[in-house]
Formats: C-alpha cells, structure tokens, sequence
C-alpha cells in the first residue's frame, strides 16, 4: 500500500506539500490544489501500490520533490524509531531527464520542534537509484535533508512512530477512485527519457509564426571578376588562393597578364601610361606646395620675432611707432602667404590621393590584379593559374556569413498587431522549438518593415539585419521567424513542447508523482515560439512533461500499461 505525497517546488525552492488522491486502476495518485489542514501541514490519502515489489502487505510512501537542477523521487515505509529505515531514492537531472550515474547521498534529520540530530550517507545501488537507512531515535515529527553533489532537498515533517506505538492504517484516509492515471517507472523514463517542466506564470510576448528566408545580397556573396582578358596568375604577394582560404576586402587574390594588344588593351595601357605621368606631375606640385609652405612658415617665424623685438624698443622710448606698425604688417602679409601655401599643398595632395584611388592596381611588369570586392571565404574558383580569363569573367566566389539579413514575410491584416520596429527570433529548420536570438548589427541598420504590400501575396516583408556567429544562418535558406506581438500579462505558461495535438485536441501529460502521470485535454492561448499560454487544464506549479510526452503517452494506451512492474 502507497501513501504519495507530490512536493511542488517555486524558483526559490519553496516546497509545498499538496494532497494525492488514490488511484483504483493504475495504482498512482493525482495531485491538485488543496489548504493547509489545521495542523498547518498538508497530508497525503493513502493508495494501493498495484504491481509494485515491496513484499506483501507492506505500506509505502512516496514524496516526490523537485529543484532547478535535481528531482527526488522517493519510496519509503510508515517510518518507526529505533531501527534502520529504508529510503529508496530515484535521482533524476531535470534539465536532462536522466539518472545520476554517480556520487553519493548525504542526509541530516533533525526533529521539526529541535533536538538531537542524526546525519548518514549512502551510496548508489545502480544508475538513479540510491539507498539511505536513517535510525530515528524518538517518534515525531521530522525534516530529512538530503544532499547531493547537484542541489539540496528536504522532506520536511515526516511521521516517525515511536518503538511501541503502532500505525492506524485506516485512520483519517478516505479512498477516491479516478481514470487515466498512468504508471511509468523511472528505470522506463530514464531510457527515454523524460523532461517536466513546471506551469508557471509570467509575461508572456505573444509570437507570430512567419515563413522566412536568407536572402542573398552583395554583401554576402560576390565575384572578382578579371577586369581584362588575359593569363592568370598567383599575385606578386603570395600564392593563389584555395577554396575555404579566408579573404579581407581588397585582398589581392590574382594577377592577368593580358595576352594580346587587342584595341582594348592598347587603350588601357594608354590610360595607364597618362594617369602615371598625371600622377608624377601631382606628386612634383604637391612636393613644390609643401616646400613653398614651409619657407613661408619659415618667414612669418622671423617676422614674428622682429615685431617683438619693436614693441619690446617701444615700450622702454628706445624706438618709433612706426617701426612696430611697419613689423605688424609684415607679418600679417607672411601669415596670409603661410596659409594660401598650406591650400595648395593639400589641394594637390588630395588630388594625388583621388587620382590613385580611382586607378586600378597594377604590377609594374602592367598586369592586372584581381581583388575581393569583400571580405570573407573563398567558396568558388573557376579558373586556376595559367588559365585564360575573359574580360569580366567571374573568378573567384567569395561569401560572407557574419551577417546576414532574415527577411520574412507578415499577411497585411497580422501587420499592424507587429511589434515597431519588428523584433523577433527564428527557428531554424531540424530543431523545431529552439528559438534563435535576432542580434543587432554593430552600427548597421535596425530591423525594419517595409512600407508596401506584395500585390500577388498579400504581405508586407520585415527585413531583420542580423549577426550570424556560430553560421546558423546559410544563404538561401527557409526557416521561420517569430515576430513579437503584444504582451500577456500574468499568463500561465508552459513550455510549447508540452503541448501534443491528438486528433485534433491540444493534451498535455501531466506528472502527479514520480511514476504516475495523467492525460489532459488543454485550452491554449498565445505562444512566443517556446512557450505557451495555458488558459484551462493545468494549475500553476504543476509539473507538465516537456520531452518524452509521446513515450508516456505510449504508455497510457499499451495493454495493462508499460509502467506495470516495478522492481527494485
């Protein structure tokens, strides 16, 4: 016979004790709200353990509690003093849904009221399982701590008989018969295994499910192209680039021989001939400015001092008026030479400047070189060194995936309800329900909505610029983008993954103890993409199983249950 006690654990590990009730077919409890009784303590309604192996006509309890990082799932007998008390602990990773595989079990007792404490260990009988043997010295009420390398759990005011005092298995238990509890031992939901996640409430950020797309742009890929016809080659600086090599923007990658004085090649290597003389010319002018502007530097200096000298003569009535007048406006004539040398300098600096920036390069040998008109890797190469290339010719395919652009496409009438700016997370095709951040482009452009309709689809696109560290995001692919709705206030929520459509009814299975789960047909409301809004058929601080949910399911429907035998 069971006694089940289900523990519902908050965030900042606040456990309460809520009521089971008996379950006549499959042998477990259901679990549901309920106040305290007079005694401050919540108590628990005894129930046959059906196909569990703990010897005839033994009587067992059951507590179940949880952590953020651990779940207890405990069977134990109606405890006395004074001799060993045999706890059988199933350890299970909540994050992970499987067993600890090894460490060891500290516990600590102490009475509820104060007293004398007892403390132990125990070691691991095989994977999740663990066995503790407290002796309580006196009856009582007690707290049993147990620790583990993952967290802390306590089962707090536990029922201890004194040596001679004898249990009243009747007294105070009312039976209640319910369907569609479903047994399914842990060593069954290790190997699956089995997530829960609890029903909390919270803001929830209404998400809408958008088709999207990573469209190619001219930032993410481009050719070099051969800017004239000719041989290929390895640049003057290294050697000729491989597909995968990483490239900067205006790497030189290759050089072109041209091969023929074709009328196009005669003209360039005029040009190129003219911007060599222009550019010799600009450098001589530029060099004549920058030494004219220096000796008329030179001058003002010497100016300067003589008009010093003056005022200083004048001061004392050693010299004229006019010489300090005289001083002054030789040096007022030199600053203006200073500063009109000064303009010619930098105008013939800037035109050298331009005038080499519009050049193509070039090798002194006149070969052309082939440069990355962006950053990034080398995924193509369609001609290799000694190969001939047209005039124009793609070369080399360079692609750049640090950033990318999502572009998804919202129906007019959902537009309006869209957050502005659009903001959101994606989904990426083979991991359904693990949601992406959309991260901002350093000094780029926000995510924005276009503002105009698609006359044959009907929608307005939302074009998200967004980072692509980790390479998630690949050109040309399709995923879904969640774009951020209005917010829900106080909505109880659990994780999407939780909810199953069976024929066409929302269900969710939800764990009443560690080894019984019960089937419940939901309400939903809005999701963000990983979590959804639960608007009847759950409560909050329930726990709801977020994976493994087809395999519990699986074990509602086989004959005579998967979750049957229970030996340990």
């Amino acid at each position: 016979m069971y006694h089940r006690f289900v523990f519902t654990p908050s965030l900042v590990r606040l456990f309460l004790l809520a009521p089971v009730f008996v379950g006549l077919l499959a042998g477990c409890s259901v679990s549901g709200p309920s106040a305290p009784a007079e005694d401050g303590h919540v108590h628990a309604e005894t129930g046959h353990a059906d196909g569990h192996d703990h010897g005839p006509g033994e009587e067992q309890m059951s507590v179940t509690l949880w952590t953020d990082t651990l779940e207890l799932f405990t069977e134990f007998p109606l405890l006395q003093a004074g001799a060993p008390q045999r706890f059988l602990l199933h350890l299970t990773h909540v994050a992970t849904g499987l067993p600890f595989s090894e460490g060891e079990v500290r516990y600590h007792a102490e009475p509820s009221g104060g007293g004398a404490t007892i403390e132990g260990t125990g070691l691991m009988e095989r994977p999740g399982i663990f066995i503790i043997e407290p002796i309580f010295p006196a009856g009582g009420a007690w707290n049993l701590q147990v620790t583990t390398f993952a967290g802390t759990v306590i089962l707090k005011d536990l029922d201890v008989h004194d040596e001679a005092e004898v249990h009243d298995h009747d007294q105070g238990h009312e039976e209640a018969g319910h369907t569609g509890e479903i047994v399914f031992t842990k060593e069954q939901q290790w190997v699956v295994p089995v997530i829960t996640a609890e029903a909390v409430v919270g803001t929830l950020t209404e998400r809408h499910p958008l088709q999207a797309m990573v469209p190619v742009t001219p930032d993410s890929r481009s050719d070099a192209c051969a800017p004239v016809a000719g041989m290929l080659d390895a640049p003057p600086s290294g050697a000729f680039p491989k597909v995968g090599d990483t490239v900067g923007a205006s790497q030189v990658l290759a050089r072109v021989t041209p091969t023929d004085m074709s009328g196009e090649s005669l003209a360039r290597e005029s040009n190129r001939q003219n911007l060599q003389s222009v550019r010799a010319e600009l450098a001589a002018q530029a060099a004549q400015a920058a030494g004219d502007a220096a000796g008329v530097r030179a001058r003002a200096a010497q100016l300067a001092s003589a008009l010093d000298r003056a005022e200083r003569l004048y001061d004392v009535k050693a010299g004229a008026k006019r010489d300090v007048e005289e001083a002054q406006s030789a040096l007022a004539e030199a600053r203006a030479a200073v500063t009109a040398a000064d303009a010619r300098a930098s105008l013939a600096q800037q035109a050298l400047k331009e005038l080499s920036g519009e050049a193509a390069p070039e090798t002194a040998a006149g070969a052309t070189l082939i440069t990355a008109p962006i950053a990034g890797r080398v995924t193509k190469i369609n001609a290799g060194p000694g190969a001939h290339a047209d005039a124009g010719q793609a070369v080399f395919e360079i692609v750049n995936t640090e950033q990318v652009l999502i572009e998804a496409q919202a129906p007019e009438l959902l537009a309006p309800k869209l957050a502005q700016p659009p903001s959101g997370r994606f989904e990426i095709p083979g991991t359904p329900g693990e949601l992406h951040p959309v991260v901002p482009v350093e000094g780029g452009p926000a995510p924005w909505m276009l503002p105009y309709v698609d006359e044959e689809k009907r929608t307005v696109p939302l074009v998200f610029p967004t980072r692509n560290p980790e390479g998630l995001l690949r050109l040309g692919m399709t995923l879904t983008l969640w774009a951020d709705g209005q917010d829900a206030e106080q909505a109880l929520k659990i994780p999407r993954s939780c909810v199953l459509d069976e024929n066409g009814v929302s269900t969710v299975y939800v764990m009443l103890d560690g080894e019984c789960f019960q089937k419940r047909p939901v309400r939903t409301g809005v999701s963000d993409g990983a979590w959804i809004e639960v608007l009847e058929g759950v409560q909050a601080g329930e726990r709801v199983v977020s994976g493994g949910a087809y395999a519990v399911r699986l074990a509602g429907t086989a004959s005579g249950g998967l979750g049957s035998a229970h030996v340990h």
